[in-house]
C-alpha cells in the first residue's frame, strides 16, 4: 500500500510543479526537499527515542494523507511548493519507520533478505500498475483526483500497521555518529563499494523522476 501511494504520485510531481514555474524551480524544490529530508533523517532516531515508532508512523502517515491531498489541489507555486517538501520529507521518513519495522520483525539475517526481495518484488508490481493508471486519471479527470488516489492508498496503509504492530517493542535505538558511520564504510571496501554503485543507482533515479516526465 506505501509502494502504490508512493508510485501514484512520484512520477507527476514535476510535471504538476511545472504547471506553476520552470524547470529551475522545480528543481529547486526537489533540492529544498532533499536538504528537508536529511535533516528529518539526522533528527529521526531522537524522534524514535521519544514517541516510538508505531505512533511515529501512524502520525507521518495521517499527515501524508492530507498533505498530499492538499498538494493536489495547491492554488499557486508558494502553497504547492511548502506541500511538497512537507510531502517529501514526511514520504522518506515513513520508508525509514517501515524499514525499522523490517529490520526488526525478522529473526535473522536470512530472513531478511527473504523479505526484503519480497518487498522489492510487491513495490515492482506497483510501480508496474501506477505510472498508465496514474497518466490515464490525468487525462480524462486531472491532477488532483490522481493525487487524491495515491491519498487513499495510505488508509489501508495506516489500518494494517495499527493491526499489526500496535504491540510493537522499539528497539534501542542508539546515538550515531555520521562521522564515524563513513569512516566505518571507508574501512571496508565491500562496503565501500556498495554505497559508491549504490549512490549512483540513486543519482540516476532521482534525476529520472525529476525530468523524464517533464
Amino acid at each position: 500500500f506505501l509502494a502504490l501511494h508512493i508510485f501514484s504520485v512520484i512520477f507527476i510531481n514535476s510535471s504538476f510543479l511545472s504547471r506553476f514555474g520552470n524547470t529551475e524551480v522545480v528543481g529547486s524544490l526537489y533540492l529544498l526537499g532533499a536538504v528537508f529530508a536529511i535533516a528529518a533523517l539526522m533528527l529521526a532516531p531522537t524522534i524514535l527515542r521519544t514517541i516510538g515508532v508505531f505512533p511515529l508512523t501512524i502520525i507521518l502517515a495521517t499527515i501524508e494523507i492530507f498533505t498530499v491531498l492538499a498538494f493536489g489541489s495547491a492554488p499557486n507555486i508558494f502553497v504547492a511548493g511548502s506541500l511538497f517538501v512537507c510531502y517529501w520529507v514526511v514520504t522518506i521518513l515513513l520508508l525509514y519507520c517501515l524499514d525499522i519495522f523490517i529490520e526488526v520483525s525478522m529473526r535473522g539475517e536470512g530472513e531478511t533478505s527473504i523479505v526484503r526481495g519480497a518487498v522489492l518484488t510487491i513495490a515492482n508490481a506497483a510501480l508496474f500498475m501506477c505510472p498508465l493508471l496514474g497518466g490515464l486519471i490525468i487525462e480524462t479527470t486531472g491532477y488532483f483526483s490522481a493525487y487524491a488516489l495515491g491519498s487513499l492508498a495510505l488508509v489501508p496503509f495506516v489500518f494494517a500497521i495499527i493491526f499489526k504492530f500496535r504491540r510493537f517493542t522499539d528497539p534501542v535505538y542508539p546515538k550515531i555518529s555520521l562521522r564515524r558511520a563513513f569512516s566505518r564504510i571507508g574501512e571496508l571496501p565491500h562496503m565501500r563499494s556498495i554505497f559508491f554503485f549504490h549512490l549512483l543507482l540513486r543519482i540516476f533515479f532521482s534525476a529520472t523522476v525529476v525530468y523524464l516526465p517533464l
